[in-house]
């Protein structure tokens, strides 16, 4: 009888928990971050809606129709 051994290539990056929850952090608070620096830079216009536009079928300007 033979015994084979088999090894697991775990990849380059060996975290912890602590690392990985670290790392996991900091990417989801630049993503917030983004998201609010991108907002300041949207103008009042491109916030408010536009009821006019409720309920059209597919069109040039809407390929999909608006709901």
């Amino acid at each position: 009888m033979s015994t084979a051994v088999v090894t697991v290539n775990k990849g380059v990056f060996r975290l912890n928990l602590r690392q990985k929850t670290l790392l996991i952090i900091g990417f989801t608070s630049l993503l917030l971050l983004t998201i609010v620096i991108s907002s300041i830079f949207l103008g009042e216009e491109s916030l408010q809606t536009n009821f006019g536009s409720k309920n059209l079928n597919p069109s040039p300007e809407h390929p999909f129709g608006t709901d």
